[in-house]
């Protein structure tokens, strides 16, 4: 495989695991969780850099963080890809010309663009959009493989 396309398919690879239903944070859906952790900071937007400069693993960006540099890198191994960069930008109660989504019709619209550059310089993109509301553990089940709190 090409290396272009390669980069491309990992970065694809990556988008579609984060937005999964079986992306989970404690049991509960990651973005949930992730939309209430920016929301109570007071913001609405999120940078998770995955090769370097984590977040307190506390957090539930910090965990999502460590996560995905260990499926990324794990991924980037097996294809024979050499990264330099690896960034996911999240925006919740997105507004606007936002595509919808399949999964979800209900919350507020998110946006996620992801980002892997290699250590040529060649980078790829790929970018997710669908609704989400913040994580609410009163109406919402936790998965049954859920370990922790």
């Amino acid at each position: 495989m090409g290396a272009v396309r390669a980069l491309q398919g990992l970065v694809n690879t990556l988008a579609d695991t984060f937005v999964s239903r079986n992306n989970d944070v404690c049991g509960y859906w990651a973005l949930g969780m992730l939309y209430l952790e920016v929301s109570n900071d007071g913001g609405n937007t999120v940078d998770l850099a995955l090769l370097s400069g984590f977040d307190s693993p506390q957090t539930v960006a910090g965990s999502l963080q460590r996560t995905f540099n260990a499926r990324l890198t794990g991924y980037a191994a097996k294809q024979g890809v050499c990264l330099s960069e690896g960034r996911i930008s999240a925006a919740f109660g997105v507004t606007g010309d936002v595509k919808q989504a399949r999964s979800c019709g209900y919350g507020d619209r998110f946006q996620l663009d992801f980002v892997l550059k290699d250590t040529r310089g060649r980078v790829a993109v790929a970018c997710r959009t669908g609704r989400c509301r913040p994580h609410n553990p009163q109406i919402e089940s936790r998965s049954t493989r859920a370990e922790g709190p």
